[in-house]
């Protein structure tokens, strides 16, 4: 009668690479967190541009009466400017200054926890500002 032996891990090795794995996830998490988060910052940067070119279109084709339009939602903005945003992750809102000159202020809201916002000012519109009521996880970097 031959002796018959089973080849297999072991429960050690096994926990071993369990172990193993876990540490690298724990390493991964975090960065891809970071990463995607600061995609989503450029989306909205993307799409405050966007609005902000549909502002200045509207006011080059109002004549010099015309001036910026406010809009208090995406959806607002979509009708108004005629686009047509669709993020799941921000809302996006235009308030208007009709002084001398007229200004408008695009803000894009961070849908979630961290209250993040990003604004440009048509003041300034090389300059995005960005706050988050959660700075510490540096989502605004």
């Amino acid at each position: 009668m031959k002796v018959k032996f089973l080849t297999g891990f072991t429960l050690i090795e096994l926990i071993v690479v369990m172990v193993i794995i876990a540490i690298l996830a724990s390493l991964a998490v975090p960065t891809y967190t970071k990463t995607a988060e600061k995609t989503k910052n450029k989306e909205a940067r993307t799409m405050i541009q966007l609005i902000y070119q549909a502002e200045r279109m509207h006011r080059l084709e109002s004549g010099s009466s015309g001036g910026y339009v406010s809009c208090g939602s995406t959806d607002n903005c979509n009708n108004k400017l005629d686009l047509s945003i669709n993020s799941q992750d921000w809302d996006f809102t235009a308030a208007a200054n009709p002084g001398s000159p007229p200004t408008v202020t695009i803000t894009a809201t961070r849908q979630g926890s961290d209250g993040r916002t990003i604004s440009l000012s048509s003041n300034n519109p090389d300059n995005y500002t960005c706050s988050s009521t959660e700075p510490d996880k540096h989502y605004c970097d």
